[in-house]
């Protein structure tokens, strides 16, 4: 169980996460961690939450985000977030990793898939851009 200044880093991508608050810190209420990392692989697909709701918050860096078919580019101290059931992806706009923080409201089991994730990653089970192989 994950738990607020947990590290998980990915030797596949150089990738590294800092959880702040836990499912069970705030009640199932939220998940919120800090990632330093190039987009790509997994989390760069087009998907949605059908239950939560995600904000992105750039703390140093560039994002770039689509949202419903609206693309935008966050700098440091530009955030969205992304309703629940909204197609989303993220996109790299520079070759310096980012940082930023992410919260998923509510939690449910986030926690278990970025474990799972960066696992796999650091069990060798990932290709190069981080992504596991079905």
């Amino acid at each position: 169980m994950a738990r607020s200044g947990d590290v998980l880093e990915d030797p596949a991508t150089g990738s590294r996460l800092v959880f702040l608050r836990t499912a069970a810190e705030t009640g199932g209420e939220l998940l919120e961690y800090e990632l330093t990392f190039v987009p790509g692989g997994f989390s760069a697909r087009d998907h949605l939450h059908p239950s939560q709701s995600e904000q992105h918050e750039v703390i140093d860096g560039s994002l770039g985000l689509v949202v419903g078919g609206r693309e935008r580019r966050l700098q440091a101290g530009d955030s969205e977030t992304v309703p629940a059931g909204t197609r989303h992806r993220i996109f790299t706009t520079q070759d310096a990793p980012l940082h930023a923080r992410f919260t998923l409201r509510p939690a449910l089991d986030s926690e278990v898939l970025l474990e799972t994730l960066f696992g796999l990653a650091r069990d060798g089970k990932v290709g190069k851009n981080g992504e596991p192989s079905p």
